[in-house]
């Protein structure tokens, strides 16, 4: 069959393509228009300038302080011990609630990737196959006939993006995906600290049990010299239940410091997952560690910005603040902007293949 093209009217096509044009650059214009609101950090009610005078300069001969910007430094350069940096990465390694902040990391970052998906056009197809046979008894040709039909179809959509509706929801995705790792790292620094505090306190109560001790051993010598005075009748009865007295109290001290101890060590176990490794390297004394680093005068207020916590509220802010997947209650109740879905597809890919067969093939 041959199609006559002159009874195509030419002006007409380019009537409906001057149309089409128009609309689709309508509909670019309409999806370029947002009512999402653009967030502003407000400004902190600080001075821009450090104060001066005589009560805000260095004292004369104070050491320069060398420490690093608090963003480079890690937790092995703040926690020097070698023993305290090992407790530390087994804690990191065996910790679940940091496995659970990690796989919501991902998945929140997954989560983003399917909502900014939307912004794309979509693509689907299909693939179809079917077989029939007709025998020979209903076959008008008196054979049997097999017919195999297969099809491929293909379709693609786009939903246009009035108002800046995806992209709102893919923004709060995305701000979604930025507060969970804060809160991931939050959550590490809080566990690295933990450990930190438990493994000091563990330390101070080893200094403490030796002092009680070192107590408790001098409160029973006192009491055999003061006991021994007074079976040679040189003390007082009432000097013998004073130093007991003492030794009863530095033995009551002792117990409770190893006590104490003991807790500590459980709660660092509980910290670390598993029993303390018998392999750590030697601890360094409490007096002999260095933790505190010179803190360098004239340091910005804005450092509290890095504040994984700071960061994690701000992203928390920023996501919009009414419900814009909604048909109806779009911040004010009022009814939300509509939504557009243009849509095409190809389904005219068919094949059939047909098989007059004289006689019934065989299974084999």
């Amino acid at each position: 069959m041959k199609l006559d093209t002159s009874l195509i009217d030419r002006g007409s096509c380019k009537t409906m393509r001057r149309s089409n044009v128009a609309l689709m650059a309508a509909a670019m214009l309409i999806t370029g228009c947002s009512l999402v609101p653009v967030y502003q950090r407000p400004d902190a009610p600080v001075a821009a300038t450090y104060p001066t005078g005589d009560a805000y300069k260095s004292p004369v001969g104070a050491p320069v302080s060398s420490t690093l910007p608090a963003a480079d430094i890690g937790w092995r350069d703040f926690l020097a011990d070698p023993r305290l940096q090992r407790l530390v990465q087994i804690a990191l390694t065996n910790n679940r609630d940091l496995r659970v902040a990690a796989l919501t990391v991902a998945q929140t970052q997954a989560q983003y990737r399917i909502q900014r998906a939307t912004l794309f056009p979509s693509l689907s197809g299909f693939t179809d196959s079917s077989s029939v046979r007709a025998p020979a008894s209903t076959s008008s040709f008196g054979r049997t006939i097999l017919t195999h039909d297969y099809s491929v179809g293909l379709s693609a959509s786009w939903e246009l993006d009035f108002f800046g509706r995806l992209q709102s929801l893919s923004g709060a995705a995305l701000q979604q995906f930025f507060a969970t790792a804060q809160a991931r790292k939050a959550a590490e620094i809080l566990l690295v600290s933990e450990v930190a505090d438990q493994y000091l306190t563990l330390l101070s109560y080893d200094e403490l049990v030796a002092v009680t001790q070192q107590t408790l051993d001098t409160a029973q010598k006192s009491y055999d010299l003061t006991l021994l005075q007074f079976h040679t009748g040189t003390g007082t009865e009432l000097a013998v239940s004073q130093a007991q007295t003492v030794v009863e109290q530095a033995r009551a001290n002792y117990s409770a410091e190893v006590r104490g101890r003991a807790q500590a060590e459980n709660a660092l176990v509980l910290l670390l997952g598993q029993p303390l490794p018998a392999d750590l390297p030697p601890a360094v004394p409490l007096n002999s560690q260095t933790l505190l680093a010179d803190i360098p005068a004239g340091l910005p207020s804005d450092l509290l910005a890095r504040r994984p916590d700071v960061l994690q509220a701000e992203a928390t802010r920023v996501q919009p603040g009414w419900p814009v997947d909604r048909r109806t209650n779009w911040g004010t109740g009022q009814e939300a902007p509509c939504r557009m879905r243009l849509a095409a597809g190809l389904t005219g890919v068919r094949l059939r293949r047909i098989l007059i067969l004289s006689r019934i093939p065989s299974s084999r």
